[in-house]
């Protein structure tokens, strides 16, 4: 008598059409997880740029605000003309301020040179520059530029005196009381800061 064999069993295992979807679906997952990422990359990258522009635009009003603030006039070499050099302002489409402030940095008194700096800020080319002068009296081409901050469209000056504020100050022998600093910029609009000034004369 013949034996009879029993069948095979069936192998189990995918079949093309399986594989061919789950690597669709692996390739979908991986797009959109590389996705995200570059989202999140991107968005990381945006926080960073902002935080830095954020970070100059104070670093610049705060370094205008110890110049300022520290504004002082030296007295007159002739006491029947008022020294009229030590504080000046030009208006015009974009201010300038030049002055003389006290405190100018020295540690360790290492260099000889005085503590008073001058100083002037300006708007050239979308740049707010400050100009830092070896000396209280050393000419416009010896000062040294600095950029410290890009892309202004707008730089503007008020002076505060007894309560009162105006557009212009022509009375360079005496200080004001406040000026208020107003930035313009296209991201962030108008930036202002009202600096005060302890009036000193040397």
């Amino acid at each position: 008598m013949d034996e009879i064999t029993p069948p095979h069993p069936r192998q189990k295992g995918f079949t093309l059409i399986e594989m061919m979807l789950a690597i669709a679906i692996f390739a979908l997952l991986s797009l959109m997880a590389t996705q995200i990422l570059r989202s999140i990359l991107q968005t990381h990258q945006r926080v960073q740029d902002k935080t830095a522009e954020m970070a100059q635009i104070q670093l610049a009003l705060v370094q205008m605000e110890r110049d300022i603030s520290q504004a002082v006039v030296r007295p007159a070499t002739d006491e029947s003309r008022p020294n009229l050099a030590d504080f000046i302002v030009v208006k015009g489409v974009s201010d300038e301020i030049e002055l003389v402030h006290r405190h100018w940095a020295n540690p360790g008194a290492m260099l000889a040179r005085s503590s008073l700096e001058r100083v002037k800020y300006r708007l050239r080319d979308g740049q707010l520059q400050r100009l830092s002068f070896p000396t209280p009296g050393a000419s416009l081409s010896q000062a040294r530029m600095v950029p410290v901050l890009q892309g202004v469209e707008g730089f503007q000056l008020r002076f505060s005196q007894g309560g009162a504020w105006q557009n212009g100050w022509y009375a360079s022998a005496v200080l004001p009381q406040a000026i208020e600093v107003t930035v313009e910029l296209p991201k962030y609009g108008s930036l202002r800061r009202i600096i005060l000034l302890a009036e000193q004369v040397l």
